[in-house]
């Protein structure tokens, strides 16, 4: 669908299961060569040293690296910890498309209420 713009991999740990994320990858860029993907890992990127992360980082225009510290909180876009990294992986994006971290709450005619974002916390 062309109305898509991009995709993000989150946890779980899409990591732990990499040659899988890497055929699901093959199968979305042969399907959608301009989809946008990004990825969330509690890994950080020393530690994905792999021949399966170099073929994943390959197909990603940003990931979030790094494990989520509750005793950190950041306030950067993207990140809610301050040991994470946001990482541009392609020209596609820069840090000025990523906004600062917010949250909306949406509460429709039944009372069912979602909440979305990255709140900030501390």
């Amino acid at each position: 669908d062309k109305s898509i713009e991009g995709l993000t991999i989150s946890g779980g740990e899409p990591m732990e299961q990499a040659p899988a994320l890497l055929e699901l990858l093959h199968q979305l860029k042969a399907a959608a060569p301009s989809l946008n993907i990004g990825l969330f890992s509690g890994y950080s990127e020393r530690e994905l040293h792999t021949s399966d992360w170099r073929a994943i980082r390959s197909h990603l225009c940003f990931a979030v690296l790094g494990r989520y510290n509750s005793r950190r909180p950041g306030t950067n876009a993207m990140v809610s910890s301050t040991n994470q990294t946001l990482h541009l992986y392609t020209s596609r994006y820069s840090r000025a498309n990523f906004a600062e971290q917010s949250v909306e709450i949406q509460i429709d005619d039944t009372g069912l209420t979602q909440i979305t974002g990255f709140p900030i916390l501390g």
